[in-house]
């Protein structure tokens, strides 16, 4: 299953523009182009009111435009169709048709509106032989011919206004008497020789003929008759339906069917959910304005992507803190518990023990209590030695993420003491989530501060806390030490440093070159009178 930090649902002006805005901010989204990629306006003529084209320009090129400019940054585009989503928990499940189940930490739904349809006898069956809603595609099949437009509104205008470049004469056909469209596109329609109108027609139905549709049947609402307006062909411009319905109500709706967003953002009442263009625009309904929505979902979603890092590592390192809390709290008792049980009958236990000594077993008795000895000796020290080296690089690093305003400072120092438990490296492995955390509360900048403090107190650890603290647990030379660190390092990893100290002290040990005794004489200070 592949997985993307981010999904755009569609590809009109405001899915194009959120791909655009996403690739520049590195975040590589995945497009998904849906049933008719570019939206609806690869089906309008020519776009006069988009800002920077004083000439206008045709709207399937300005849509191609946007889509180059969205793939030279970066975006990713799959041809497909969304058959259903699951927005129940993140990562959010989006089922394609033709390519499968995708998973994403964001959604921008973008997918806009369909043509709405009459719903009168004779037209789903005649689309595509002389009913169509699409003035673009379908205009030029009726040169010289005579044809129907139905709808009140601005794109019923447009659509009657293009037509007349093909047709004899076009017949606008409206339910009421007065029209919803701008006065501006009013007034470019009945400026139109060849646009006549029908209004205060409610279609019935439309009438087909052998080769195609014989015209469109009306009652006029006036008079109650019914009437035939001949034509070759029916366009239908009655608006759009929202293209909700993969949704499932995953998320809220309006009563028309158009995603419901918080007011002033993208955002739907699904954290890392958003909807821009049409889908959610019950007013406007502009490409400009859809492609402002998708400049803002676009930025809606990479803010929401930047927080979720933050409550991602927060959450992460919350819960590590309390399950770290609670072994330490459990490994506590436990040592408590045993050692006061040890205290309490240490005379019996010692006294028990040392039957083995002269038993039939006594020979591998003393081979476990030498290595024992020599165990503590070499690697129990080397291991005190790390613990302290720990201690001192905790508290170095969170003094400094402290300085510098770092949150959840308990669970970033768990995270720290027991990444210092594992020498040199551990230091430079919590450079990953410092970094990442810095990055996200305050930028590169901060970043950088933690890379300069983390290389410090490496620094520190490496030339000068490891050398002297293993020198001094150890009884070994600091040249000695640090020859011995930087070899293990080479020859065994970084776990090397870990357990190259303990075998060389455990050599010299066993070859009498420096004896390692259980308990360390008492110091003497002389004074002199």
């Amino acid at each position: 299953m592949s997985k993307y930090r981010t999904i755009v649902i569609g590809t009109g002006p405001a899915g194009l523009t959120a791909a655009i805005y996403l690739a520049r901010a590195n975040l590589n989204p995945l497009v998904i182009e849906g049933l008719q990629p570019g939206g609806q306006l690869t089906t309008t003529t020519e776009v006069e009111n988009f800002p920077g084209f004083p000439q206008g320009i045709m709207g399937p090129e300005l849509m191609d435009n946007m889509r180059k400019q969205a793939e030279r940054f970066g975006a990713e585009f799959k041809n497909g169709w969304v058959e259903e989503v699951d927005f129940s928990k993140p990562p959010f499940k989006v089922k394609v048709g033709g390519i499968g189940e995708l998973e994403a930490d964001s959604i921008i739904i973008s997918t806009g509106a369909s043509a709405r349809y009459l719903g009168i006898p004779g037209e789903q069956e005649n689309v595509g032989r002389g009913v169509s809603t699409c003035a673009t595609c379908d205009g030029f099949f009726f040169r010289g011919k005579k044809i129907v437009v139905v709808g009140g509104g601005d794109s019923a205008m447009e659509e009657a206004s293009f037509l007349t470049r093909f047709a004899t004469d076009v017949t606008l056909v409206h339910r009421r008497d007065e029209l919803r469209a701008s006065k501006i596109m009013q007034d470019r329609a009945r400026s139109n020789e060849k646009v006549k109108w029908a209004l205060n027609r409610t279609p019935l139905e439309v009438v087909p003929e052998a080769l195609g549709v014989k015209g469109l049947k009306v009652r006029n609402n006036e008079t109650g008759q019914e009437e035939l307006l001949e034509a070759d062909g029916v366009f239908i411009a009655i608006g759009h339906t929202p293209n909700t319905g993969f949704l499932s109500n995953q998320i809220t709706l309006d009563e028309h069917g158009y995603v419901v967003v918080k007011p002033g953002t993208t955002e739907t009442n699904i954290p890392g959910v958003f909807a821009c263009g049409d889908v959610q625009d019950t007013k406007y309904r502009q490409a400009i304005t859809a492609a402002g929505s998708g400049c803002m979902a676009a930025m809606d979603c990479e803010k929401f992507l930047e927080g979720s890092i933050v409550h991602d590592w927060s959450e992460t390192l919350d819960n590590m803190g309390s399950m770290l809390h609670m072994i330490l709290l459990l490994f506590l008792v436990t040592y408590v518990m045993n050692s006061l049980f040890f205290l309490l009958q240490k005379r019996e236990i010692s006294k028990f023990t040392s039957k083995f000594k002269t038993s039939k077993i006594g020979w591998f008795y003393n081979e476990v209590a030498y290595l024992g000895d020599k165990f503590v000796s070499s690697f129990g020290k080397v291991i005190e030695a790390q613990l302290l080296i720990a201690v001192f690089n905790t508290a170095l690093t969170i003094l400094g993420l402290w300085i510098l305003g770092f949150p959840y400072l308990f669970a970033l120092t768990i995270l720290v003491f027991m990444l210092s438990l594992v020498p040199v490296a551990g230091v430079i492995i919590s450079l990953i989530p410092l970094c990442l955390i810095g990055y996200q509360l305050g930028g590169l900048q901060l970043s950088v501060i933690v890379i300069i403090m983390i290389i410090i107190i490496h620094a520190l650890e490496t030339y000068f806390l490891n050398p002297k603290l293993m020198a001094h647990k150890t009884k070994l030379p600091m040249f000695y030490t640090f020859i011995v660190l930087i070899l293990s390092q080479h020859f065994l990893g970084i776990w090397g440093l870990i357990i190259g100290i303990p075998i060389f002290v455990f050599l010299l040990d066993i070859l009498d070159v420096n004896k390692m005794e259980k308990t360390e004489e008492p110091i003497r200070v002389e004074t002199k009178l």
